[in-house]
C-alpha cells in the first residue's frame, strides 16, 4: 500500500498533540520509575512540573502570537498593498495549533495594549519585521526550554517558518 503524503499542517498538529500529551522519553522514564506508593491516577511531581513548563510556554507564546496577529491585521488595514497574507497565514496556523494544545483557562488574558502601526509604509514594514523577528526568537528560545522533545521540534519549526517569511517580506 503506498504511503500517503504527510502535509506540514498535519505534522505540526501531530507534534503539538504529542507534546501536549506529555509523550517524551524523559516523561516516560519518569513515569516508569514513579514509586508504587503514588496513588492511582495521579502523576509524579516531575511529570506535572514538565507539563506545567510546556503549558506556560504555550500560554506565553499565544499571548505573543495574539499581539503580532493584531499588528498584522491593523497594518494590513492601513496599508492594503503590503504582501502580508503569507505571514498572516503562517501566524494564524501557529496560533490555532498552540491554542488547541492547552485548555483555554490555562492561557493568559489577551494583551490590553493594541499594536501601533507605523505612520508610513516603510515604518509599518519595519514594525512588522521587528515584532516578527522577536516572535521568531521567542519560538526558538522556547524550543530550548520545552520539556517535550516533540514540542521543542514544533517550536523550532515555528521559528524557522517565521525566518522564511521574514526573508521574503519587503524591506520598505
Amino acid at each position: 500500500m503506498p504511503a500517503l503524503p504527510l502535509t506540514r499542517r498535519t505534522a505540526l498538529a501531530g507534534a503539538v498533540l504529542v507534546g501536549a500529551t506529555g509523550c517524551s522519553t524523559a516523561r516516560t522514564a519518569t513515569s516508569a520509575t514513579t514509586p508504587a506508593t503514588t496513588p492511582a491516577g495521579s502523576s509524579s511531581p516531575s511529570a506535572t512540573a514538565s507539563l506545567d513548563t510546556d503549558e506556560a510556554i504555550v500560554s506565553d507564546l499565544v499571548t505573543r502570537l495574539r499581539a503580532v496577529d493584531d499588528l498584522l491585521v491593523r497594518t494590513r488595514r492601513s496599508f492594503a498593498g503590503l504582501p502580508l497574507a503569507p505571514l498572516l497565514a503562517v501566524q494564524r496556523s501557529h496560533l490555532t495549533t498552540l491554542r488547541g494544545a492547552v485548555s483555554a483557562n490555562r492561557l493568559q488574558p489577551a494583551s490590553p495594549t493594541p499594536a501601533t502601526v507605523g505612520a508610513d509604509r516603510a515604518a509599518a514594514l519595519a514594525q512588522v519585521r521587528q515584532q516578527t523577528t522577536a516572535l521568531q526568537q521567542a519560538c526558538l528560545d522556547a524550543a530550548g526550554r520545552a520539556e517535550s522533545g516533540a514540542f521543542a521540534r514544533l517550536l523550532a519549526s515555528m521559528g524557522c517558518a517565521y525566518g522564511q517569511r521574514l526573508e521574503v517580506l519587503p524591506r520598505g
